[in-house]
């Protein structure tokens, strides 16, 4: 009886390590910037805006504008707002600049969550 419960508890500990090997984890690009990337569900901390092609565009506190998509009527209450969007990074779009003062573009966000931080932005550092 003991040698069966030592067995079945070995193949329930493999059985879990073998999960957790096949378990994606995300890890944050920069603490700094408050931008965590993966392939899943990702956050972006910054200062929503209006984007000069329409739309919305939130600059993290590095400098860089994160274009969005989705949830436009949660965003537009927002705008001014530090604000944190929650969803999925899109394909990269960004172009490199010549002017180190103007903000450098990524990739489309798709915006499934938005939470408020602040009713005003910070600034960039």
């Amino acid at each position: 009886m003991r040698k069966t419960r030592l067995l079945a508890a070995i193949a329930l500990l493999s059985a879990v390590w073998v999960v957790a090997q096949q378990t994606p984890t995300s890890k944050p690009e920069s603490q700094e910037t408050g931008t965590k990337q993966s392939q899943s569900t990702t956050f972006i901390e910054g200062c929503l805006a209006s984007s000069p092609g329409g739309g919305f565009a939130l600059t993290d506190r590095a400098g860089t504008a994160h274009l969005l998509a989705g949830a436009s009527s949660e965003l537009s209450s927002h705008l001014g707002q530090q604000i944190r969007v929650t969803g999925t990074e899109g394909v990269s779009t960004s172009t490199p600049t010549s002017d180190n003062s103007s903000p450098q573009s990524q990739g489309t966000f798709n915006v499934s969550k938005v939470e408020k931080i602040s009713d005003t932005c910070t600034a960039a550092k």
